[in-house]
Order: C-alpha cells, then structure tokens, then sequence
C-alpha cells in the first residue's frame, strides 16, 4: 500500500532488537507512520495489548489520544503527519511474567490501514 508504518520495542547495542522486558520496569515502544504516496496530515495510531502484560502506554504531547475503557487499546489521531516518515514514542510497563505477550500497532492514514503485531517475553 501507499501508507504503512512500522514499529517495535527498540534495539539495544548488547542484545540486538529487544526480546525481552523484565517485570516493573517501563520500556519504549515506537510506531513509524510511513507515507509512500501523496502526504497527508491527518491519520491515527492505535494499539491494543493484554493488560495481564502491560499498564497502558503514556505518550507524548502531539497526538490526541483516548484509552479504551477495557484498558486494552489506545487510539491516537494526528494532525501534523504531512512528511513521509513519523515515529511516535509510547512507554509500557511491565507487569507480569509471560513468555508470548504483545502489542498490536495499527496505523491509519490517507484511507489505508496497516497492522503490525510485535511480541516480546517478560520475565520476572
């Protein structure tokens, strides 16, 4: 598709690509919104996780974002995406041990949709 986006738990000069989170701490997880066609400003940012695994994410001040009232899912809209590549910062943490948990991305803009899930393992 024309738009996409990309993402995931960051990479660490030691390890690689960060697989693994440990129990209370807080981590980064980025999303890219990728804009391959025509620019277009406005589109959004959703994600969604198991809140066993994970206390929502904080964000920062350029989007405007809403959490589900399952405490599941996070929606973002965004105003100022008129440039080809745009990554937004998220910050989750830690909760519980569970080798298979995840965060789902799904970006949206110029009326197209993708979605990206990004597993991870915590451990205590």
């Amino acid at each position: 598709p024309a738009s996409g986006g990309s993402g995931g738990w960051g990479w660490n000069s030691t390890v690689g690509n960060v697989t693994n989170l440990t129990v209370g701490q807080t981590y980064p997880f980025t999303v890219t919104v990728i804009q391959d066609g025509n620019e277009n400003a406005n589109g959004s940012i959703t994600l969604t996780w198991n809140p066993a695994d994970f206390t929502g994410p904080t964000t920062g001040s350029d989007g405007t974002c809403s959490t589900a009232s399952t405490g599941n899912a996070l929606s973002c809209t965004y105003t100022d995406l008129s440039h080809q590549y745009k990554s937004v910062g998220f910050n989750f943490t830690a909760l519980a041990d569970n080798p298979d948990a995840q965060v789902t991305a799904t970006v949206e803009v110029n009326g197209e949709q993708a979605t990206a899930t990004f597993p991870v393992a915590i451990t205590g």
